[in-house]
């Protein structure tokens, strides 16, 4: 506040003097505060590509790959979940009707349909 008189007050002329060196440490608070704010906004982003990384596959146990599936590792639900788009473009197709119910070999008398078919 300023005197009536209209002379500065003693807190701001003692603000005056200190301002530059205060401005320069505040100005360096500033950049570090803008800096890590930019760090966290690059992890935030990362971590949010890894939870929709885990979000939209099943995963396992985690542990060791085994069975016969285990050598393809990662590419193999790639793998099936292009082979269910393409077996249910086939079979939802109006001309597929042969191929929905499997063959009666037996009850058709088709004793060389598995030698035909190979």
């Amino acid at each position: 506040m300023t005197p009536a008189n209209g002379a500065a007050a003693p807190e701001a002329v003692a603000e005056a003097a200190v301002a530059p060196e205060v401005e320069s440490e505040v100005d360096a608070f500033q950049r570090q505060v803008d800096d890590l704010v930019s760090k966290t906004d690059v992890l935030e982003r990362r971590v949010n590509e890894v939870v929709d990384f885990y979000d939209g596959k099943k995963h396992g146990s985690g542990g060791r790959k085994g069975g016969r599936l285990g050598a393809y590792g990662r590419g193999m639900p790639d793998l099936m979940r292009q082979l269910g788009v393409i077996l249910r473009e086939i079979t939802d197709d109006n001309d597929a009707w042969p191929f929905r119910e499997p063959v009666d070999v037996v009850g058709l008398h088709l004793h060389d349909y598995y030698k035909l078919v190979s």
